[in-house]
């Protein structure tokens, strides 16, 4: 059967993000930037190095209050961006500063059946970002590329490639009111 895709409502979006797998749009007002700020002043470490999430040391308290925070200011903007849809599972992911903060070109795991229906990222950086300081990088169109199972104990087929995907790398820089969205199999 027909895959269930997540569709966004302007249709030249939509068109984007099926052919390139992400898009960047405008996204929180000034307000739901500064919420984020503050919760994170709240919950983040004093120090951060590498790469950093809430989920691996906060309190499951924590964490659901970090979630039921973020869907809540995501949840007008996403329904003025989606037709279809919804949200499920909110949390910070942080790059600090430092050789640790690098991240090799991977695709995110599974969160669906992808062969039955589709999952994104809508990730919102808290400052502008571009290549000299943690904007996401992607290859273009990536996701169109075959299925695989991706989990904790189960890699992306394709992670033997990286060296062969580094020149395609295409830079996303952003402001701090955009969200970039991006499909979960998308490198």
């Amino acid at each position: 059967g027909m895959t269930q895709r997540v569709r966004l409502r302007e249709r030249e979006l939509d068109a984007k993000m099926v052919s390139d797998g992400y898009v960047r749009v405008p996204f929180l007002p000034r307000s739901g930037v500064e919420a984020l700020r503050r919760l994170w002043r709240d919950v983040g470490p004093v120090a951060l190095r590498g790469i950093y999430s809430n989920v691996h040391d906060r309190s499951p308290t924590t964490n659901r209050h970090v979630d039921r925070t973020i869907t809540e200011l995501f949840a007008a903007p996403a329904a003025d961006l989606f037709a279809n849809g919804h949200l499920a599972g909110a949390s910070f992911l942080v790059k600090g500063t430092g050789a640790r903060s690098a991240s090799t070109p991977h695709q995110d795991w599974c969160n669906v059946e992808e062969h039955r229906s589709q999952s994104l990222s809508i990730w919102c950086p808290l400052v502008d970002v571009d290549a000299r300081n943690g904007a996401l990088q992607v290859v273009s169109g990536s996701h169109r590329l075959r299925r695989s199972i991706r989990s904790l104990d189960t890699p992306s087929l394709y992670l033997d490639f990286d060296d062969e995907l580094e020149p395609h790398l295409r830079c996303v820089e952003a402001s701090a009111v955009d969200a970039v969205l991006y499909a979960h199999n998308l490198f």
